[in-house]
């Protein structure tokens, strides 16, 4: 069993600064549904709080990457597809904490 390290700074009611022994990252959004940006890693969190129950996905791995890894060539329309599902993906879930952000605010 290995040591772990971890310590979260708010900078805002939104932003947060995560510190841990592999890196530093910064999540944007409200208690249950948040982004969270680590170098080259995008990730989505939602969840009811105070329950343990949260879904967490990868928002910038797009659809491609798994089918190169079944070896099979995906089509160009497949790529662009995946591509704007993402965005739009990520678009929604941040319009969701922010709309959740500004409903707590009140």
């Amino acid at each position: 069993m290995g040591f772990r390290f971890q310590k979260r700074f708010s900078l805002s009611k939104l932003i947060r600064l995560n510190v841990s022994k592999s890196g530093v990252s910064v999540s944007l959004g409200v208690r249950g549904a948040d982004i969270n940006i680590r170098g080259d890693k995008v990730t989505g969190n939602i969840g009811i709080p105070n329950t343990g129950l949260s879904y967490r996905k990868r928002l910038d791995t797009p659809y491609v990457e798994s089918v190169e890894q079944a070896k099979i060539v995906p089509m160009q329309t497949e790529q662009k597809s995946s591509s704007l599902g993402t965005i739009f993906l990520v678009i929604l879930i941040l319009g969701f904490v922010f709309f959740l952000g500004y409903w707590a605010a009140k």
